[in-house]
């Protein structure tokens, strides 16, 4: 997300501490607004995706596929954020904070005005310099390797902030190529699977899994099987998947504990395998019992607890069981409206499935707002192109024959 700002009188310099100090920031209604703008430049950046899409031959197709569905998570990650701009004000300062952290251990060689002028700069959202200053750390000849690396998991923490994924990926890689440890390893593999690079993540995931092995820490030795049975899974290798995710579990319960939210994390992404391969009746086991965790923890606002809701009504759904898959299908759709805001294409997914679940019971007048509600969600943040806009526009045109708005 690009937050480049060049009126720095915004802000004056007395509403940032001396250097080494917390960054206030920008006022929450401007950060609020740059939040506004970078959706509007992915928006643009999806069109044109679509437009290409539209021309490329099938090997392009299926590469510009999985680009517009890393573009359409960017989209979701901003809608996130703007339906709790005070949540998400708070995280911006925090990051940043964390940021000039990371940039004070290593200015020693640029001076203290050096870094004021950066943490200006952060308090109000450009990251420009700050960049700038990692940049030059990187590219110095003498410098030490663990200087070097650090600068370059600084720029992975501000690409990552500006939802530039891609560029986050290559940083914490490089990092990890620099010093191999085992956040830069983590972060390096899950910003090319979101990337949508998902051998790059698999093979870095090794590289994590091999760390936390020579390690022996078996907290961490859980979080690398788990993620690499993500990215086997991304890439289709399912028997491997499988043993992971159960190896993943099994770790979890006992570094975790089996009542804790991160443990029901690990059960619903098993469940969605089980689902993906055909097993249905095991997947909605799993499914149940990640939801159950999570309403003993109190973990109803996630994003996880409606993902795990939404993937049980799913199940049923596919048993054929639709009258039953409605209650945990409607409080999917409540709790993404609550939690994501009602303009993440997210909340538009599962307006789309509850409305086919009603359909399935004949309640098709019923089904139809929702559609229409869920058209209008897409449009606004995917654009008239998107697949799940024209998939919106298609159910619509299955119950009337035209799509009446």
């Amino acid at each position: 997300m690009s937050r480049r700002v060049t009126d720095n009188s915004v802000v004056g310099s007395s509403r940032v501490q001396q250097a080494g100090g917390d960054i206030h920031g920008i006022p929450i209604e401007l950060h609020a607004e740059l939040l506004q703008n970078a959706k509007a430049e992915l928006r643009n950046d999806l069109e044109a995706k679509f437009a290409e899409s539209k021309r490329a031959d099938a090997a392009g197709k299926k590469i510009l596929k999985i680009q517009i569905q890393v573009l359409i998570e960017k989209v979701g990650e901003l809608e996130r954020q703007l339906a709790n701009p005070e949540a998400a004000y708070q995280e911006s300062l925090t990051a940043n904070n964390a940021i000039l952290a990371l940039l004070m251990e290593g200015i020693v060689e640029f001076g203290s005005e050096q870094l004021l002028l950066a943490q200006e700069a952060l308090a109000i959202g450009d990251y420009t310099l700050a960049d700038s200053l990692f940049s030059k750390i990187e590219q110095r000849r003498k410098i030490k390797v663990l200087e070097a690396a650090r600068a370059s998991f600084g720029r992975g923490e501000i690409a990552a902030a500006e939802v530039r994924w891609q560029d986050a990926a290559d940083h914490y890689g490089r990092a990890a190529r620099l010093s191999p440890s085992f956040d830069a390893l983590r972060k390096a593999s899950e910003f090319a699977w979101r990337a949508g690079h998902y051998s790059k993540a698999l093979n870095l995931g090794d590289e994590l899994l091999s760390l936390a092995e020579e390690e022996g820490d078996l907290e961490h030795l859980g979080i690398a099987i788990n993620n690499r049975a993500i990215y086997l899974f991304a890439v289709e290798r399912f028997e491997e998947a499988e043993v992971q995710f159960r190896q993943s579990l099994e770790i979890g319960s006992k570094t975790l504990g089996v009542s804790h939210w991160r443990y029901a994390s690990r059960l619903n992404n098993f469940g969605r395998l089980l689902d993906e391969i055909g097993r249905h009746d095991e997947a909605e086991q799993y499914f149940r019992e990640a939801i159950s965790i999570m309403r003993d923890n109190c973990a109803e606002d996630k994003p996880l607890y409606a993902l795990a809701l939404k993937n049980l009504a799913a199940v049923l759904s596919h048993l054929g069981r639709y009258e039953e898959a409605q209650p945990f299908s409607l409080e999917a759709l409540s709790v993404r409206r609550r939690v994501l805001g009602p303009k993440h294409p997210d909340y538009a997914h599962s307006l789309n499935s509850h409305a086919g679940l009603l359909e399935q019971t004949g309640r098709t007048e019923d089904a139809r707002p929702l559609l229409l509600e869920a058209l209008a969600v897409f449009e606004t943040t995917l654009g008239t192109d998107n697949p799940n806009t024209q998939t919106v526009l298609q159910n619509l045109n299955g119950f009337s024959g035209e799509t009446d708005r």
